[in-house]
């Protein structure tokens, strides 16, 4: 059975993956985990057939009636379970966040697939070759590892109570939870770009997340300046004006003053005799001997340390020129590495030297056109006073800049928007895939109570993960904004098997924790963790966020379901409301 799910999952995948390069052409970053999602979802679908299977085995069908009976009983299950979860998957294609939209068509196509191969594909491979005694035997019961709890029988009612008393208490934590909008946090922090990134960042004349203003004019962007650069988050607002320096005159002075000593005329080098070999290693020894004396030996400062450096070198220097026959070509090279370029850079002095005032116009059209267009509107550029990488100074930053210029725009200013954009993307998709799933299941089940059943779980299990991200601080991002929508879908479908399953258990006294259905729940639930959690390892932190964050929802779906969701049949189931589908 195993080898058949897998190679029911291979052939989904592959039929997947050709309607993602048909219909999409290209993977993003948070489309390409769909195959991860795929894996993890599809698993579910054999797994429930593959159980049920086995149970008819055991009560004594042949092969085929043991299929045909299985896919009779949980058919109508996973085709509402397939509409459900490609629903939560769906519910990602309206919004305007681009990468989860395309995750969201891909996946959601996905679970169409993975039911046809799992109606098709998959009863062959059962079937296919099966020797007739393992046919006969079947799979042993997993006697006693899932059972019905004496809590659930005797306090039902406290169950159910701890279970929204801990969503009531989650969501009590929605002040602090946050998204993140910096996507440089989402990337592994020991590369040298990121790190080189923030290094920027910590330093504000150098960040490169600055808020851009644009006024009509010139003059009216040196007004808005200064009223900009008085806000306490702001360093600085640059126009084009302060590349234009003040008190030129002056300047020019002591630049030409410099100049006039630098061109100091000097002895002809034909009046200098070259010193010979002999005469610069005695050079060279005597500065050695200079290094060593107690005054600069003792420094412990900067000047210290390179002076040790500088003593350490000559020593290996000088031994060098010992164990040499002609220590002429050393010599030459030591001159060349330490004086071959000063005739350059004393001309680039010169050059810098001779300096003249100059005018706005004089500026280079390129570099003028970066902060002035031709038809005269000027641009302001405006440096945070802040690391921009703390939590929250990018969004007060750009709230304080909007109070002035709300036509700001920038890097800063995008981030932020991108990140609010997403986080509606997010609301948005929650509420369609939750009142899309309850709609579903009331048209398909026609019993509210039943809608209600599958739901509770699924908004308990949400809930929870919320407030366990809010608890240890760990925030939604462009890449685990998925998630909670997501598990709405995934969620959905131990709902939807566990219901179904207690129509008939409960009808005949049979624990529902003791079913088939329970433990197909269970395995399944522990397979997609698996699948999810390889996302954990990823070096991109954002996805491995979104592994983490699906795992902990996994865990707290199978709870609810496992849990809570027994709890309330059973407090339905005695007070005489429980029907059969």
């Amino acid at each position: 059975m195993v080898g058949a799910a897998a190679a029911t999952l291979l052939v989904g995948l592959i039929w997947t993956a050709a309607f993602a390069a048909a219909l999409v052409g290209q993977l993003n970053l948070i489309s390409i985990a769909f195959g991860v999602l795929f894996i993890g979802l599809g698993v579910d679908f054999s797994i429930h057939l593959g159980m049920h299977f086995q149970e008819e085995i055991r009560l004594g069908r042949d092969p085929v009636a043991a299929l045909r009976a299985a896919i009779d009983e949980i058919g109508s299950s996973l085709l509402l379970c397939t509409l459900t979860t490609a629903i939560g998957f769906y519910s990602f294609a309206p919004t305007d966040y681009l990468g989860v939209a395309e995750l969201g068509l891909i996946s959601g196509t996905g679970m169409f697939v993975i039911l046809v191969q799992n109606l098709t594909l998959l009863p062959a491979l059962l079937l296919w070759r099966r020797p007739q005694e393992e046919a006969n035997v079947g799979a042993p019961e997993l006697h006693g590892w899932l059972s019905t709890p004496a809590a659930l029988d005797r306090r039902p009612r406290l169950v159910v109570a701890i279970g929204v008393a801990l969503a009531l208490g989650a969501l009590a934590l929605y002040p602090r939870a946050w998204f993140d909008s910096d996507v440089v946090a989402m990337r592994d922090p020991e590369t040298e770009s990121v790190q080189a990134f923030r290094d920027l960042l910590a330093q504000t004349e150098t960040s490169p997340w600055y808020a851009d203003v644009l006024a009509p004019d010139l003059e009216t962007a040196r007004s808005l300046g200064e009223r900009l650069a008085a806000l306490p988050l702001v360093e600085s607002a640059r126009t084009a004006r302060d590349w234009v320096p003040q008190d030129q005159a002056e300047k020019v002075e002591i630049l030409t003053d410099a100049a006039f000593l630098l061109d100091t005329p000097v002895a002809p080098a034909a009046t200098r005799p070259e010193p010979s070999a002999a005469v610069q290693i005695e050079a060279l020894r005597d500065l050695r001997q200079l290094l060593d004396t107690p005054e600069l030996r003792d420094d412990d400062g900067p000047l210290g340390r390179s002076v040790d450096r500088l003593r350490d070198e000559l020593d290996v220097f000088l031994e060098r020129l010992g164990a040499e026959a002609d220590p002429t070509a050393a010599l030459e090279t030591l001159e060349e590495i330490l004086l071959g370029n000063l005739p350059r850079q004393i001309d680039r002095l010169r050059v810098a030297l001779a300096a003249e005032e100059f005018e706005l116009e004089d500026v280079p059209a390129g570099l003028r056109a970066q902060m002035l267009a031709p038809t005269g509107e000027a641009r302001i550029q405006v440096i945070p006073s802040a690391d921009l990488a703390v939590e929250g100074a990018r969004e007060e930053f750009v709230d304080a800049v909007r109070t002035i210029a709300p036509n700001a725009t920038g890097v800063s200013v995008n981030l932020l928007e991108f990140g609010r954009a997403t986080a509606r993307s997010l609301r948005e998709a929650l509420v369609l895939a939750l009142v899309s799933i309850a709609i579903l299941l009331f048209v398909v089940t026609r019993r509210l109570r039943d809608v209600l059943l599958i739901l509770t779980p699924l908004v308990l299990a949400g809930a929870w993960t919320f407030g366990g991200m809010a608890l240890v601080r760990m925030p939604f991002n462009f890449a685990n904004v998925i998630v909670l929508p997501l598990l709405l879908g995934i969620g959905v479908d131990s709902g939807v098997h566990l219901v179904h399953r207690s129509h008939i258990a409960l009808g005949s006294g049979a624990k529902l924790l003791g079913t088939t259905t329970a433990r197909a729940v269970f395995w399944s639930a522990i397979t997609t963790i698996a699948s999810f959690g390889s996302l954990a390892l990823s070096r991109h932190l954002g996805i491995a966020s979104m592994g983490i964050v699906l795992v902990f929802g996994m865990i707290a779906t199978l709870a609810a379901n496992l849990v809570v969701l027994p709890a309330l049949i059973h407090l339905q189931h005695t007070q005489g409301r429980a029907t059969k589908i």
